[in-house]
């Protein structure tokens, strides 16, 4: 499906990974930190 955005649940999975993503990596700089 050329031309055509991925409307279905894996665009969104993508997207809360991504959030998790960074997330973990603000913990992780604050557990380093302290």
């Amino acid at each position: 499906m050329p031309g055509r955005p991925p409307r279905s649940g894996r665009s969104l999975e993508v997207r809360v990974m991504a959030e998790a993503i960074i997330e973990l990596k603000s913990v992780e700089r604050h557990y380093v930190q302290g």
